[in-house]
């Protein structure tokens, strides 16, 4: 198993051996969660794709309710405004975009259990200041288990988002 992030200090010829075995065992054109090999400076730095793709659903679940409020109001705008066909025509591309990433996020949000989704929400998409002591009191857990079912949740949702890794 891989750490989050290893590093090497290598000579230039075995930076580019490594390199080369590298893309033999994990091509580049591969869709799952093998590490991303960057070089940084003489160093050779192995980086989990699982971890870019945990970050970014974290970062949509807290936009998740300025998606919705958006949706919301470029659907009345579009309704009630006459509008020019070119700023109509954009208005109908991102009602789309937004509809498109509800979906999904409400789509991987339906695949978590009870506790795993109330986490989520609390902590990721409300993300209040006493959010954690609140989830703590509405599921019963220590704050290390919350966290615990945090990392599990974005994990899983990740997975259902992006198609990397496994769901566990």
């Amino acid at each position: 198993m891989l750490k989050k992030r290893s590093y090497f200090p290598l000579t230039h010829s075995d930076i580019r051996g490594i390199i080369h075995t590298f893309y033999q065992v994990f091509p580049k054109n591969t869709n799952s969660c093998a590490p991303q090999l960057l070089y940084q400076k003489g160093w050779i730095v192995l980086k989990s794709k699982q971890n870019y793709f945990i970050k970014k659903t974290e970062k949509i679940l807290g936009d998740l309710e300025s998606c919705r409020n958006s949706l919301a109001y470029l659907t009345s705008v579009r309704n009630n405004a006459n509008l020019p066909p070119y700023k109509a025509e954009v208005c109908r591309r991102r009602i789309q975009s937004l509809t498109k990433t509800l979906d999904a996020a409400e789509h991987a949000l339906a695949l978590l259990d009870p506790v795993e989704r109330t986490v989520i929400e609390g902590m990721c998409i409300r993300r209040t200041p006493e959010a954690l002591e609140d989830v703590c009191e509405a599921c019963g857990l220590e704050r290390s288990s919350v966290y615990r079912y945090r990392t599990r949740a974005l994990k899983k949702l990740a997975a259902a988002l992006y198609g990397e890794g496994e769901v566990i």
